[in-house]
């Protein structure tokens, strides 16, 4: 079950697998980006990122594929952050996805308990994805070395994306192809309704079953 992202449609939920959707992702470093650590859900827990205090980032999205984050970027300087699964079986980690001429996405990175997209850039690094965001959004500078790579409009969640705090799962109303659906309530401005909820249980999801949740979702 994907965690921290859920999507909405008639008062269902939708949620993918846990597994696989792989993505390439852009690189500022001219250093070999195996040099410095991708900032990753398990390592934030316990350091300077906590994904439930990026939940309250308006332009943070969880776990959103690549071409979703596509589709919402369509104006120079618009940007999101997002979490990805690079590779498959790696750990999921933070992504700035920006549109300045195209769109591109760059890995946040960790080196000494500081965070950026490039080191090269920012010797010392950000306490936190907010810090990163609030500073390149004040200076008006690139976020990227040898790229003019400017944010400047955040980019909100959609009505179908919901945080998982919002959700509660109950017993097994019934299973089908992708998955099984659960009874759950949702709370949804300040009020709790009774919905359902199917969870994927497929160990490997391709991209184009992704694109089929993610169309059932809106």
């Amino acid at each position: 079950i994907k965690s921290q992202q859920f999507f909405r449609s008639n008062h269902s939920l939708h949620q993918h697998s846990t597994s696989t959707y792989i993505e390439q992702l852009d690189c500022c470093c001219q250093r070999s980006c195996s040099s410095t650590h991708l900032l990753n859900r398990q390592q934030s827990s316990s350091r300077m990122e906590n994904e439930k205090a990026l939940w309250e980032l308006p332009y943070y999205h969880g776990l959103l594929p690549r071409e979703d984050s596509n589709a919402m970027l369509k104006q120079n300087g618009e940007f999101l952050i997002r979490m990805s699964e690079e590779n498959a079986g790696d750990a999921r980690t933070f992504v700035l996805s920006v549109v300045y001429g195209t769109t591109k996405h760059y890995l946040f990175r960790e080196e000494n308990g500081k965070i950026s997209i490039d080191f090269k850039k920012d010797n010392k690094g950000y306490r936190s994805i907010a810090d990163f965001v609030n500073c390149h959004m004040q200076s008006r500078q690139s976020v990227c070395s040898g790229n003019n790579v400017v944010i400047s409009k955040p980019v909100g969640r959609k009505d179908w994306e919901l945080a998982h705090t919002d959700i509660k799962s109950g017993a097994k109303l019934g299973a089908g192809a992708f998955g099984i659906v659960r009874r759950g309530e949702l709370k949804l401005s300040g009020q709790t309704i009774k919905v359902a909820i199917k969870e994927a249980t497929l160990t490997k999801c391709t991209k184009e079953q992704i694109k089929e949740f993610m169309n059932e979702a809106r």
